[in-house]
């Protein structure tokens, strides 16, 4: 329950960001044709700030090196993110396996992220409009970060609950029984923390789009939203996380710095990914590409209503509503499968990225008014529930013992690491035909190539070649007191969850 509870955004910062942003700039650029008409006090009394105009009349911001056009502010920052996020998760993910840090690390990036947007509120002015460019690359950074510790959690409590209900197999037919068990389980604990954080969201957009319509767009809406959504993140991961029990991993030697044992587990890694883990290798090249298509259909979206159906941020913000409604039915609805009907997470995971590339494909087809729009929303909000849901569930069982957060962190890079190529797409097609309906609809081609990629990809040999990496280590037995308490059981009898085997 704390373990969902305790989703680094808690909220979609995105969603939050993207449309205080949008506000912010729309306003400010209706500010600057006042300006320019030297109608300084109609700008003002819309809720804009003269001192902006500066600003904007340079159309010009200096961000480190560079002198960044002011509409390319979030473009800029969302790119020194996505660059930062690869670093470290590459190389420091893994440090969360060690003793106490998995929680520590959480908290502190969390902490982290709603404390930069919190600090926007100092950025309100033209001469330190650069501010919130960097803290909207800090805060996209942490929050990223945390979300890679958040979700090393989800095999740690599958395996807990499997132990307690199923205990050790002991025959092929008792192995069968628990990975069935392991994939129902990880699939409701998933969908459970997926749910709740699309709550939050619910409950944020209807607040967003009762600002939109009291403030009819005004600057102070971004600096309402940041603000806000920083207090919610504070507020409810301070009260989760209060309550997230720790789990205990393998104690780092004291001789061993950080930087030193990163490398190691990094090239060790590696290595795994090359020799040992084949089907993990497939499960990230297909997951490096559907996932990109997945993130710039639901960026895209946005622009494609706005250009071409002419629709007002107010219904956009709607729609958007209603994909959150549908994700949260998605992903209780592809637990529910997973459980009842025994279907295959990897036959769930290909239906919904054939449902997803029906938005695109409907954009290059037909999907010329709002209420067309609206019914491609919620097939991809509903198919997007199911897919988040099931990928990190179904990646969880691919993971050896002990290396939850290093293994997480390549995750998030493969998502992160190529989510240029979707935008670099629509930008080339667009630019040389014209046709932003076109440039939509070629975001299929991710869709196919990725759900191509993934029929080569066996779940069964991938927990094979996990177990198999696992019994090639050398296990060393810890008492995890903070996940499971030990109840007076003695260390010899105690279950899995109590005692836990870490893993060099």
């Amino acid at each position: 329950r704390h373990f969902c509870a305790a989703h680094p955004a808690g909220v979609d910062m995105d969603a939050c960001l993207n449309t205080g942003w949008a506000a912010d700039f729309e306003h400010r650029g209706s500010c600057r044709g006042a300006a320019l008409s030297s109608n300084q006090t109609g700008c003002v009394a819309s809720g804009g700030s003269w001192q902006a105009e500066e600003l904007l009349e340079a159309s010009r911001v200096p961000i480190l090196i560079w002198e960044v056009h002011y509409a390319a502010c979030r473009q800029v920052a969302d790119i020194i993110s996505v660059i930062m996020q690869v670093f470290a998760f590459t190389l420091f993910s893994s440090m969360a396996d060690f003793g106490d840090l998995r929680k520590r690390m959480l908290a502190a990036f969390t902490y982290l992220g709603a404390a930069s947007m919190f600090l926007h509120v100092f950025g309100i002015s033209a001469d330190r409009y650069w501010l919130n460019t960097l803290l909207i690359t800090a805060s996209s950074f942490a929050f990223s970060f945390a979300s890679v510790f958040y979700n090393s959690y989800l095999p740690l409590l599958v395996d807990v609950k499997v132990h307690s209900e199923v205990g050790e197999p002991s025959s092929r037919a008792s192995r069968r029984d628990s990975t069935r068990a392991w994939e129902e389980a990880s699939a409701e604990i998933s969908a459970r923390g997926l749910v709740w954080g699309y709550v939050a969201q619910i409950i944020f957009v209807l607040l967003a789009c009762a600002w939109l319509y009291e403030t009819s767009g005004a600057w102070t809406t971004y600096i309402a939203f940041t603000v806000t959504c920083a207090l919610w993140a504070l507020g409810m991961a301070y009260a989760a996380l209060l309550q997230l029990r720790g789990v205990a991993g393998k104690e780092l030697a004291i001789e061993d710095g950080f930087v030193a044992v990163s490398v190691r587990r990094l090239l060790s890694t590696l290595q795994a990914l090359r020799k040992d883990l084949t089907q993990m290798r497939i499960f990230l090249l297909s997951w490096c590409v559907h996932s990109d298509g997945a993130a710039t259909v639901g960026a895209a979206a946005t622009t494609f209503a706005a250009k071409e159906l002419n629709m007002p941020a107010f219904v956009i913000m709607g729609a958007l509503l209603e994909l959150s409604l549908m994700a949260v039915l998605g992903a209780k609805f592809s637990a529910w499968l997973i459980k009842r009907h025994r279907t295959r997470p990897k036959t769930i995971v290909l239906l919904t990225i054939g449902m997803m590339a029906i938005p695109p494909a409907w954009g290059v087809l037909a999907l010329n008014t709002w209420a067309e729009f609206f019914i491609t929303a919620g097939i991809y909000g509903f198919a997007f529930g199911g897919y988040s849901t099931v990928n990190r569930s179904l990646f969880a069982g691919c993971i050896p013992r002990g290396r939850e957060a290093e293994f997480y962190g390549f995750y998030e890079v493969t998502n992160r690491g190529t989510a240029w190529a979707g935008p670099l797409l629509i930008a080339w097609i667009s630019t040389s035909s014209g046709s932003y309906r076109a440039a939509f609809g070629s975001v299929v081609v991710f869709f196919v190539m990725g759900a191509g990629i993934l029929t080569f990809f066996d779940a069964a040999l991938a927990q094979q070649e996990r177990e198999r990496m696992q019994d090639a280590s050398v296990p060393v037995v810890v008492k995890d007191e903070q996940l499971t308490p030990m109840h007076g059981c003695e260390l010899g009898c105690a279950p899995i969850g109590v005692t836990r085997d870490v893993f060099e």
